[in-house]
């Protein structure tokens, strides 16, 4: 007797040590949400929807036509993310950025517990549970950004909760989907999305039960309040501030004009190529976890998560903006094949499953991190002053420059919030403009013809995100007589209309001789400049560095236009004051391995490029130059 007591004694202490053990890789993957959520907010379409969220409070009404554009004053637009736009205007005022990322934190987390909660209720192994959530955030971190799609990720979360437990026999809980689709109408147009999931789910069971007549199919009365339920979701969908015009936007025509001008559109296999070693063997495992789910859960795999998981797959495979959908339902589909713990992982000894689940979190966050620092993105919280145009907007207001402007798509989010509706703009994130906007932003940013553009839509000044400092389009700008540099600083570049409203700016903020778009043609240019024209080429660098906007982005660029000029020593004092302010910025260890070589230090060189290896993308050039000076060092 005493012996079974001491036995059951053991099992009850082995399980709370499980349970323990449970609870802290639960905390890890909060943690490691958390790692992907916590970086400086650089600029995106979080901007512009605040900016949306003000209006909407401000006026009192939901907006109808374009807000921001002057090139598109009056064209209609459903806003599919106005609700979403007021609760991040309401954050970000009341709390500040730290206060959206804690929001950001939040929705995201709560994403993943709910599926976590699924995953309790099938039964499935904890220890397995974790897993799948490890390698589903390593997947899906690259949509982890403050906009309304994260409120969508809760909706659709929900939905999967609600149909993938409808088999337990409580029909009522299916009337929350309902309700629920009606609210992720108008925080995000992705209810698209989950409107095809929950039509999906039902025409599978309906033939699981009707054609393959499974015993594990639902009851008809099960299917027929399916059924009810998707009808009446689908009539919710209607109750939004547009009615029927709310879908207009989503025609094949427009999705394909995404496609091909927004990055977030781009096919799985455009991404694919770009990612790195770390970022593609956590996709891989994740794939190789469903897939081994499958093989165990074969016999109890239902054909509506057949449907649903083919569906997401084959839009994914489509546009990446789906891949955290898809990563939802695996793990969903997956709780359920795992489901009873009958399966063969669940066997496995409980040390291995403490080792297995630590050491996969640690190294998905470790990869998943890795790529953000590839992206520029450091751990920390508030605004990064590296990627907003800061500075830009300061020498708009202050300047000031009048007129109309022309901008890129990729500074527009933050361009709207901070210059709207004073100023506006040429074309914004929100893609409240017809396709022959895209396609005349695309013919200008390509370089096709971009005076007859700039001309007839009578622009004045030309905003130049980082992304596209060394386009065509920008150094087309930059040595055109029509054209002059009024303001650079390493993140944006502005360039105003000779003889137009902006010539008194020119006069007093233009660059003669500086031109940051081709610094290996000003070099060639410095060489034939006369002492006193060399002198003067110096001050208009030491003019852009009184710029009260301080960033190590600014002092990069000085240094690059320095080392063009062939004074290696003043290039390095900037260099070194770019990594005082970012230790790891990428141009600054570049041109600091640069200014150093040119005065034939190049051990410290050498140095300085093996820091750089740790966070370029482009890894093979590094290399190459490392061993070029190498050899050089050598000789």
């Amino acid at each position: 007797m005493n012996g079974d007591t001491a036995q059951t004694t053991n099992h009850a202490q082995e399980a709370t040590r499980v349970s323990a053990w449970e609870r802290v890789h639960l905390i890890g993957v909060l943690l490691f949400i958390a790692l992907m959520v916590f970086w400086p907010m650089g600029n995106g379409d979080f901007w512009a929807h605040a900016k949306v969220g003000e209006w909407i409070l401000q006026h009192r009404a939901i907006p109808r036509h374009n807000l921001f554009m002057y090139t598109a004053p009056d064209f209609p637009w459903a806003n599919h993310s106005w609700l979403s736009g007021v609760a991040w205007y309401v954050a970000l005022r009341t709390s500040g950025v730290v206060g959206v990322q804690v929001f950001q934190l939040l929705l995201i987390a709560l994403s993943w517990l709910v599926l976590w909660r699924l995953w309790k209720r099938c039964n499935a192994p904890d220890w397995l549970g974790i897993v799948c959530l490890t390698l589903a955030i390593g997947v899906s971190h690259y949509r982890f950004q403050p906009r309304p799609e994260l409120l969508g990720m809760v909706g659709s979360s929900a939905l999967l909760y609600l149909l993938f437990t409808v088999q337990e026999g409580n029909c009522r809980r299916l009337l929350w989907i309902p309700p629920l689709i009606l609210l992720w109408t108008n925080f995000h147009g992705g209810v698209v999305f989950g409107l095809a999931l929950l039509w999906l789910f039902t025409a599978g069971e309906a033939a699981q039960r009707y054609v393959f007549r499974r015993p594990s199919a639902l009851q008809p009365t099960q299917l027929r309040w399916l059924a009810c339920i998707a009808l009446i979701s689908s009539v919710a969908t209607l109750v939004n501030p547009y009615g029927f015009r709310y879908f207009q936007a989503m025609n094949p025509e427009r999705i394909q004009v995404f496609s091909q001008n927004i990055l977030e559109w781009m096919s799985f296999p455009q991404f694919w190529r770009g990612l790195d070693s770390g970022s593609r063997a956590v996709l891989v495992a994740f794939a190789g976890a469903f897939l081994f789910s499958l093989i165990g859960g074969m016999k109890q795999m239902r054909l509506s998560h057949l449907l649903v998981v083919a569906f997401a797959a084959l839009m994914t495979w489509q546009h990446l903006r789906n891949i955290w959908s898809l990563a939802q339902i695996l793990v969903a589909v997956m709780a359920c094949n795992f489901g009873g713990g009958t399966t063969g992982p669940a066997r496995v000894s409980q040390r291995t499953r403490q080792a297995v689940t630590s050491l996969l979190l640690v190294t998905v966050a470790f990869a998943s991190e890795y790529y953000l620092v590839l992206q520029r993105h450091w751990p920390g919280a508030g605004i990064n002053r590296e990627s907003l145009p800061l500075g830009a907007v300061r020498f708009i207001k202050e300047a000031p420059l009048q007129g109309n402007m022309y901008n890129d798509m990729l500074d527009a989010g933050y361009l709207i919030w901070s210059l709207c509706p004073e100023r506006k703009l040429y074309v914004d994130i929100l893609n409240a403009y017809g396709e022959d906007m895209f396609r005349e932003s695309r013919q200008v940013s390509h370089n096709q013809n971009p005076q007859e553009v700039l001309n007839r839509r009578a622009v004045q000044y030309c905003i130049i995100s980082e992304q596209n400092y060394f386009s065509q389009f920008a150094r087309w700008l930059d040595f055109s007589p029509d054209w002059t540099l009024v303001y650079w600083d390493g993140i944006s570049l502005i360039f105003a209309r000779e003889g137009g409203c902006n010539q008194s700016v020119i006069d007093r903020y233009g660059y003669r001789l500086l031109h940051p778009t081709d610094p290996q043609r000003v070099s060639d240019e410095v060489a034939m400049l006369s002492q006193v024209q060399r002198g003067q080429y110096l001050g208009e660098v030491a003019a852009g560095l009184r710029n009260p906007v301080k960033t190590a982005s600014l002092f990069a660029e000085a240094g690059t236009m320095l080392v063009a000029t062939g004074v290696p020593m003043e290039a390095e004092s900037a260099f070194r004051q770019a990594l005082g302010i970012d230790a790891w910025h990428p141009r600054a260890l570049l041109g600091l391995s640069q200014s150093l070589a040119l005065q034939a230090r190049n051990a410290e060189s050498v140095q300085v490029l093996r820091k750089l290896l740790l966070v370029s993308p482009n890894k093979s050039k590094v290399r190459q130059l490392m061993d070029a000076l190498s050899d050089r060092t050598n000789r």
